[in-house]
């Protein structure tokens, strides 16, 4: 979900194959991730045998959503609208003025070897 919103955000349609992807392998983490957490909770039995079957289906649902999806025409791909480049430009110049004071800040604690 935070994919696909993060995407939304980004005026990035579901018809993009970069986020496509991601929701797949997303949604197959998830998955295989829960049954693993079964696993460290049960012994072997066939209960076990069952939670591995259920990342085999998940994996071939991933699969024949990628397919389905692959074979859709690709959308182009649209503008950035004004208010998404200004928050983007933004948080850039967040992210560069953090980074040029931790940079400063390492250089004023570093002693110097004259």
């Amino acid at each position: 979900m935070l994919l696909a919103g993060g995407g939304q955000l980004l005026s990035i349609n579901w018809r993009d194959r970069e986020l496509q992807v991601a929701t797949a392998l997303g949604f197959f983490s998830m998955v295989s991730l829960f049954v693993e957490m079964m696993h460290s909770h049960q012994t072997m039995g066939p209960q076990y045998l069952q939670l591995n079957q259920i990342v085999v289906a998940s994996y071939l649902c991933c699969f024949l959503y990628w397919i389905f999806c692959f074979a859709q025409k690709e959308v182009e791909r649209r503008a950035f609208t004004p208010q998404m480049e200004s928050f983007l430009l933004t948080v850039a110049g967040s992210a560069r003025a953090t980074r040029v004071a931790l940079t400063e800040a390492s250089l004023a604690k570093t002693p110097s070897t004259k």
